[in-house]
């Protein structure tokens, strides 16, 4: 049984629609900070196993803290 006839009328009123900001590059800083990341300090290398990737990936964040 579909729950929508027990809220009542009012409380579905009470409800509003807010439209969405525009998807927007600017507006997804991790992600920005993840491809400046793979572009300078990760692509293009051959990890020996996965404590050398989380390895360079701390060098990298250590290089980007220090940029500021």
């Amino acid at each position: 049984m579909h729950r929508t006839a027990v809220l009542g009328g009012s409380t579905l009123d009470a409800l509003a629609v807010l439209p969405l900001p525009p998807n927007c590059a600017e507006l997804k800083v991790v992600k920005n900070i993840r491809q400046f990341a793979r572009e300078n300090w990760l692509s293009n290398r051959a990890f020996r196993n996965d404590d050398d990737i989380v390895d360079h990936c701390g060098h990298s964040r250590t290089k980007l803290s220090n940029q500021r």
